[in-house]
């Protein structure tokens, strides 16, 4: 009985563990102009896209941030905080195929965005 009692309470812990991971992560970026300058002390507007299998791929997941930058043109957002726009973050499928973050910026915090790029997700500890 004892070992019975020991065995569920680790399957709770364990069960528990696994259904505490945050969907969301950190993204940081510079903000420039076109001459390559620093946006500082700006608002700007972002679409994030989650891409499936390339960087060309179907997005999985699409949201829209704003973000200040500071004195330099760095912002930091969390992705999956934003407005959902295409589906969930809980609905990515991130076991199947590699995945690639496309970032699209509007430097006047508007809706006339511009395409930055995409970029494989890699893991990384911490």
């Amino acid at each position: 009985m004892k070992k019975t009692l020991i065995t569920f309470a680790m399957v709770l812990l364990s069960a528990a563990a696994w259904a505490q991971a945050p969907q969301k992560f950190n993204y940081q970026g510079v903000a420039r102009d076109n001459a390559g300058a620093p946006l500082a002390g700006q608002n700007i507007s972002m679409r994030i896209s989650v891409l499936d299998g390339s960087a060309a791929g179907t997005a999985e997941y699409v949201e829209t941030q704003t973000a200040t930058t500071n004195q330099f043109g760095l912002y930091n957002i969390q992705i999956g905080a934003g407005t959902p726009v295409t589906g969930t973050m809980n609905s990515v499928a991130w076991g199947t195929n590699d995945k690639f973050i496309q970032v699209e910026i509007d430097p006047a915090g508007g809706t006339a965005y511009t395409n930055l790029g995409a970029v494989q997700l890699l893991s990384v500890p911490f």
